[in-house]
């Protein structure tokens, strides 16, 4: 019972969509079918056939493997899946009730389903090159061994070996040079939340040079982790450099070329090198150094490193009615579109006011007095769409946002009105809203 009371907490319904679920078992079984190939599929469902068929030892090892392949997959799907409208609770769940379930999230739970699976495969291959008997399944088993031979080259060649250096021969110039800076954090691009790898090694890296780092990859991030790592993604947006220089006082941006696109690093050069706010300090072959010399415009940074206070955003702003409100919305959107697809909106933002916009809260969470931007189809029976703002947003400044959205399931024309909001607060005035018409086809 104190487990379904807890179905209507927040992180309930930030669940697995139970058509990604259905096709592979989530997560976990994703993992293994883009790391481990089907070779290995194929052999423990080879192993869970001919369990009748094994001798003792090995059906232990099957019951084993089994049990932990399902249950880590099973582990792994989250705290919910969702069928429809309805939020199903599943059993990582019930962890929640348990004191350490603190140090757990559910992708953790892959560690238990691979060697589980991994016992199965070698149960298979041992069937396969010792069979105990003759028959139709062992003639399928025979055929497994030139087909995983086949596919063993291509499941080495995706994963491979990465070299970090363990002393300062090894250590790359660029991290050399660092290590003689002493003042302000560092952020290395690419800086993507998703690219957990890129991450680790900087955090790795980071042993040596030791400068305050902004990346960072953990199952355990911080609240306001997200917020910065998205605004880095932004850059060389001006705009995204002074909020960066609001948040953590970063000082130096180490650019790897190499895992950047070639356009990207163009943008970085043209806009930078130009820049009096961003100055190239040293290039080490495909990696720049660059310095930033823009000072703070908000005390956000001291606001971060404290514990978020009641009534505030995490960067501070009061959670209170705007007395004036005022923004413009610049919304850019494909003018012709298929029903039921999915549309990328760009939108800029300004803040046209003379209070900050309160916005950083926690992700997924509504609270009432925050700003945000409510899009509604005219015409289509869908609700209004919520598109959160990204962070506070200071007078005169601009954010610019990124996402996605769904066109209607009926063709024809429709007027898409974009309109700033604040949930329980002042009503910005109608100048403050965007609008544009649209022609929807069959999809």
């Amino acid at each position: 019972m104190p487990y379904l009371r807890r179905v209507t907490e927040m992180r309930y319904h930030v669940g697995v969509e139970l058509s990604a679920a259905a096709g592979f078992a989530g997560l976990a079984f994703q993992l293994w079918w883009r790391e481990m190939r089907w070779s290995v599929l194929a052999l423990a469902a080879l192993a869970v056939v001919r369990r009748r068929k094994a001798s003792p030892r090995q059906r232990e090892a099957i019951a084993f493997g089994l049990a932990a392949a399902l249950t880590g997959s099973v582990l792994a799907l989250g705290w919910s899946v969702r069928v429809g409208d309805w939020t199903i609770p599943l059993p990582f769940g019930l962890l929640s009730l348990v004191a350490p379930s603190a140090v757990l999230t559910p992708t953790r739970f892959v560690l238990t389903a691979g060697p589980g699976l991994a016992m199965l495969a070698a149960c298979g291959a041992d069937i396969v090159f010792r069979p105990r008997r003759r028959g139709p399944i062992m003639v399928l088993a025979v055929t497994l061994v030139p087909l995983v031979a086949l596919d063993a080259p291509s499941l080495l060649a995706r994963a491979p070996l990465t070299c970090l250096p363990t002393s300062d021969a090894s250590l790359p110039p660029a991290y050399r040079w660092l290590r003689d800076r002493r003042d302000g954090a560092l952020l290395e691009l690419p800086a993507s939340r998703i690219d957990c790898m890129t991450q680790s090694t900087a955090m790795y890296l980071s042993l040596f040079h030791r400068l305050p780092l902004i990346n960072i990859h953990t199952h355990h991030v911080p609240l306001v982790t997200p917020m910065i790592l998205d605004t880095g993604a932004r850059l060389p947006d001006a705009e995204a450099v002074q909020t960066l220089v609001d948040m953590t006082h970063v000082r130096w941006i180490l650019v790897h070329e190499d895992a950047i696109p070639d356009a990207a690093v163009a943008a970085l050069r043209s806009r930078w090198r130009a820049s009096r706010d961003v100055s190239l300090a040293a290039v080490f072959g495909r990696d720049d150094v660059y310095v930033v010399h823009r000072e703070p415009g908000n005390d956000w940074y001291g606001y971060l490193s404290r514990p978020r206070q009641d009534g505030r955003t995490f960067l501070g702003t009061p959670l209170r009615a705007l007395l004036e409100p005022a923004g413009t919305i610049v919304a850019t959107i494909a003018p012709n579109l298929r029903a039921r697809g999915r549309v990328p909106v760009h939108l800029a933002v300004r803040n046209d006011g003379g209070e900050v916009w309160p916005v950083a809260i926690p992700p997924g969470a509504r609270e009432p007095l925050v700003v945000g931007v409510d899009m509604r189809w005219e015409g289509a029976t869908s609700p209004a769409t919520r598109i959160e703002l990204p962070y506070d947003v200071s007078p005169g400044a601009t954010v610019h946002i990124d996402t996605d959205v769904v066109a209607p399931d009926s063709p024809g024309t429709y007027v898409v009105r974009w309109r700033l909001t604040q949930d329980g607060g002042t009503a910005f005035p109608s100048a403050s809203a965007a609008e544009q018409a649209v022609t929807v086809a069959h999809p």
